[in-house]
């Protein structure tokens, strides 16, 4: 996951470096989550790097924000579970040199923390 703050080019050169030109059978998922515009509000897109690349692009902003209700609603529920002991979250930290160690693990359930 791609947390981008600044859109336009680097976007454009980070994307870049995403796709494939040869044929080969992969499987690889980005995820790219944009949040701001400081360096431009527009980009270009190959439609060849978004095919053969596995990006994902998703919009994070007030825009897509629950309402004010919801969100108040939904935190007094997770306040609930955590003073009634029914929230648990299995946590497992891994030092960061073993990423590639834990990578593709079987996380359902359990969320991995890379520590340095």
């Amino acid at each position: 996951m791609v947390l981008d703050y600044l859109w336009g080019h680097p976007t454009e050169v980070f994307i870049s470096t995403l796709g494939s030109a040869d044929m080969e059978l992969r499987f690889s998922r980005t995820r790219l989550v944009q949040i701001g515009v400081m360096a431009a509000p527009v980009l270009s897109l190959s439609a060849e790097v978004l095919r053969s690349s596995g990006l994902e692009i998703v919009g994070s902003g007030t825009g897509n924000a629950p309402p004010a209700e919801v969100l108040a609603r939904q935190l007094g529920r997770v306040l609930d579970l955590l003073a009634d002991g029914g929230l648990r979250l299995e946590v497992s930290r891994v030092p960061l040199t073993r990423v590639r160690d834990v990578w593709d693990l079987d996380q359902r359930g359990r969320r991995t923390v890379l520590v340095p």
